[in-house]
């Protein structure tokens, strides 16, 4: 169990040593927290449409100003992340850099952008073996009140499944970009490079309509590709790597220890041994433990009703 607070002090700690900052925040939340270390920055404010939004860029949040731009948001981001990248090259000294692109999609209200709006309307990768499976009378209790989902539940994953990889060709795109432009600036081959997400999801799993927040692996398994100097292409591995080892991993390969109050540990000697022990023999984790926020989700407050109305018969 995790017993401090959020680590909020990964770019302050990099930008101490020397090196670039910038962070690009895709998502709404008000409790996000922007790291003054990051000297150049983004972040959403609100949203009506993928095509309107406010954006508030370095110290606009404190000066209380922000713009407004029309365009496809993760069409800026990566923009932005291009233009930051060729001026670090353009820089006499070359310092390292840390950059991070928090793309919004897949996530809500999935708009895609415009060239991507008619693909993929026939997908069914959603559809796994568990996919509506339901009722689980010899599973967990929240799923032995699971029922089956109606049909227009069944149509409502599958156009969910359709809008979310419309959403993710654009970060695809983006991906490629961001790789050219470092080939093309020589830079490729001596820069790091993590793709991930917060969480995983659940669309229709054991009659589970949609959302993040149970306890299985459909919603706690997350994409983690990782390129760079001394990992070998196309190894796996299969250790266990949470969140909190993205912070020590990033200092260790900036030559920076991290500080004693970071709960995570450096990936990077298991990402260039690719083998399951740690190279100074220290064991890996085995377990973890998984918890959820405060707050009620749709399934609590449909469980609730289910019960209630059980009790009233």
């Amino acid at each position: 169990m995790w017993s401090r607070t959020y680590e909020w002090q990964l770019l302050k700690i990099f930008d101490g040593q020397g090196r670039r900052v910038i962070h690009f925040e895709g998502n709404l939340y008000k409790f996000y927290y922007i790291d003054i270390a990051a000297r150049s920055w983004a972040r959403l404010l609100t949203k009506d449409e993928a095509k309107t939004f406010n954006l508030s860029p370095n110290s606009a949040l404190k000066n209380g100003g922000h713009q407004n731009l029309k365009d496809y948001y993760p069409h800026v981001i990566t923009q932005d992340g291009l233009h930051f990248i060729r001026n670090s090259a353009k820089m006499d000294s070359q310092p390292p850099f840390l950059m991070v692109l928090s793309y919004p999609a897949p996530h809500g209200p999935e708009d895609s952008a415009p060239e991507h709006a008619n693909k993929f309307f026939n997908a069914s990768d959603h559809h796994t073996v568990a996919y509506n499976y339901a009722p689980n009378p010899d599973k967990q209790w929240m799923l032995q009140f699971t029922p089956r989902m109606s049909d227009i539940q069944h149509k409502f994953t599958d156009l969910l499944m359709t809008k979310r990889l419309q959403t993710l060709q654009t970060i695809d795109e983006a991906v490629e970009r961001l790789i050219k432009e470092l080939s093309s600036l020589g830079e490729l081959d001596n820069t790091y490079i993590f793709f991930t997400s917060d969480h995983g999801y659940h669309m229709g799993q054991f009659g589970l309509v949609k959302g993040k927040s149970m306890p299985f692996e459909f919603d706690i398994k997350v994409p983690f590709l990782v390129r760079g100097p001394g990992i070998k292409a196309g190894s796996l591995l299969g250790n266990i790597a949470l969140n909190v080892d993205l912070a020590p991993t990033f200092l260790d390969i900036a030559g920076v220890k991290a500080p004693p109050h970071m709960d995570g540990r450096s990936l990077l000697p298991l990402l260039k041994n690719t083998g399951h022990q740690h190279p100074q023999h220290i064991p890996w984790r085995h377990s973890f433990l998984v918890e959820r926020a405060n707050g009620r989700g749709n399934f609590e407050e449909k469980l609730e009703i289910k019960i209630s109305q059980g009790i009233e018969k």
